[in-house]
């Protein structure tokens, strides 16, 4: 459990940046943002010296929330919630190479490497695949794949969120195909460097996925180049032969050296503002009113 514990003498500088990301998050983002930038800003106060005493608090929190979303996919459509790196630095009133400088300041103080799982969002730990990748034996493992014995270890130590074998994953219930093997082997591989594809599933219910997603980032500090989704009007996508050809040639044109996937069905296929207006989307009635990670009812 971080510390949210902030001297008294940054607790001004704390409470002004943390006002501006507190409004961007609300506005923009969602509740996860807002708690983990503000974890992230009491981590940046106890820090001596502070690299908050010095500069803009607006360029500060520009660059918290950036490298936020740097590990959490933010540029990324098949990880919602989606914003480009512009339109972060035009919320925040401030230039990208600016935000970019504050980044890397941040990363070197707080020692944030690429999908660093202590920084990732509690909706996305089970798709971070360093958050579940420990040395055993000397070999870099899964722990996922562990007997329960060494997930118990883990979990005791704070390596891992919760015991794999303790909650079942929602897709293991799920159609589980050669494809779908394949590409999570893949990603059970960990980081393996760069470019890395992302993949994400939809569908009007939690036990069929209508449409899947795959974006490929090409480099660390970049946005998503390319994009590109499947659908299907009847069955599951995850067992369509022909989808999962195109899906495993899509990865392997761009050289994508490491893959993450969604866990399980993120929500409803349709885009708001493309496929219908409003809050929740009139065809996929299950999801009213539900989040999109968890499928529980939120109101």
């Amino acid at each position: 459990m971080r510390s949210n514990a902030v001297p008294r003498a940054m607790m001004p500088v704390y409470e002004r940046i943390v006002g501006l990301t507190d409004d961007v998050c609300d506005r923009q983002l969602n509740s996860e943002y807002r708690d983990l930038a503000r974890e992230m800003t009491g981590a940046l106060c106890r820090k001596r010296p502070s690299p908050l005493s010095s500069g803009q608090q607006r360029t500060w929190a520009g660059g918290i929330v950036y490298v936020l979303g740097r590990i959490n996919f933010l540029g990324d459509r098949s990880f919602p919630p989606y914003m480009t790196t512009a339109d972060l630095c035009a919320a925040f009133g401030v230039g990208e190479s600016t935000v970019h400088a504050k980044a890397r300041v941040i990363e070197k103080a707080l020692r944030i490497g690429v999908f660093d799982p202590k920084w990732a969002l509690p909706s996305l730990v089970s798709s971070n695949p360093l958050v579940w990748m420990a040395e055993v034996d000397g070999l870099l493992v899964d722990l996922r794949t562990m007997p329960r014995e060494i997930q118990e270890v883990a979990f005791a130590k704070g390596i891992i969120p919760y015991i794999p074998a303790d909650t079942p994953d929602r897709s293991s219930a799920m159609v589980e195909d050669r494809f779908l093997k394949r590409l999570r082997k893949k990603s059970r591989k960990g980081l393996r460097g760069w470019p890395i594809a992302t993949v994400a599933f939809y569908g009007p219910n939690l036990s069929q996925a209508t449409k899947v997603a795959v974006s490929i980032v090409p480099s660390e500090n970049a946005e998503v180049a390319e994009l590109r989704d499947w659908k299907v009007d009847r069955g599951d996508i995850r067992s369509d032969p022909e989808v999962a050809r195109e899906i495993l040639e899509f990865i392997e044109e761009h050289q994508a050296r490491s893959v993450a996937i969604s866990d399980g069905i993120i929500g409803c296929p349709h885009q708001e503002g493309i496929d219908y207006d409003g809050e929740w989307c009139p065809v996929c009635e299950f999801w009213h009113g539900r989040d999109r990670f968890t499928g529980q009812r939120v109101h």
